[in-house]
């Protein structure tokens, strides 16, 4: 099982390496659009504690699990699906979890080395280097990668072709980043928007950056588990047959 589970991955790396556009969109786009807005901070001397500092990375971290979850791990996925790839790939290694978890794992740790990266430049860009704020990112992403598979993972359940996944994954992008920025006063609201992975996101680093407060736990850690029993019931449920062979 370790050593399929290697080849998968080694496959998913080669095709991940194959396709380097990929990287303009994960770390170069956030980069040049943390320069444009953030400029005056950057030439400044400012200081900044724990908290401003990984609540100026909040949106930028959000952006690269979003872009990993849904163009590398559930788009792919998707695509082999429908061009008849994953039907393939399970007869071979007689076991759907084993394909789901390859790009999941691949993917997760390359999430993890992106925004660590990122995280690190920006605060060089800052003039200041702060090893809490790089374990803030580890954890921050370690926390909401699952969860955030989990609620996109619905995605795999629909009939759409999949030329068209790059229009979804760029509609729900863009959906979670305007979600992020409403800030409602009712508390149903806001536990209601913590769907949005990037609220979701931003809900945990309060919670790791701040006293404990169980009104802020209890509806994320519901939230945390809702999206992961989602994931793993649309993994269990998931065809590996395209949608014109189901037909």
């Amino acid at each position: 099982m370790i050593n399929k589970m290697k080849a998968l991955m080694k496959f998913d790396i080669a095709a991940t390496l194959d396709n380097k556009v990929v990287f303009i969109y994960t770390i170069i786009f956030p980069i040049g659009y943390f320069y444009f807005m953030e400029w005056k901070q950057i030439f400044g001397h400012n200081s900044y504690s724990n908290y401003d500092l990984i609540s100026m990375l909040i949106p930028f971290i959000g952006y690269v699990v979003l872009i990993n979850v849904l163009n590398n791990v559930i788009g792919v996925t998707y695509a082999r699906r429908e061009s008849g790839f994953l039907k393939m790939y399970s007869f071979i290694v007689q076991s759907k979890l084993m394909i789901i978890l390859s790009p999941l794992i691949l993917y997760y740790l390359i999430t993890l080395f992106e925004t660590i990266c990122f995280s690190i430049i920006v605060m060089l860009s800052l003039h200041l280097i702060d090893l809490e704020t790089i374990l803030l990112t580890f954890l921050i992403v370690s926390i909401i990668y699952l969860p955030t598979y989990g609620i996109l993972n619905i995605v795999l359940m629909m009939r759409f072709n999949h030329q068209l996944m790059s229009i979804v994954s760029g509609m729900t992008l863009l959906i979670a980043l305007f979600a992020y920025t409403f800030t409602p006063t009712n508390r149903i609201f806001q536990w209601l928007l913590l769907i949005d992975p990037i609220q979701l996101l931003g809900n945990v680093c309060t919670i790791l950056t701040s006293k404990v407060n169980l009104t802020m736990i209890v509806p994320a850690l519901v939230v945390i588990i809702i999206d992961c029993l989602i994931g793993l019931s649309v993994s269990k449920m998931m065809p590996i047959k395209s949608a014109s062979v189901r037909n």
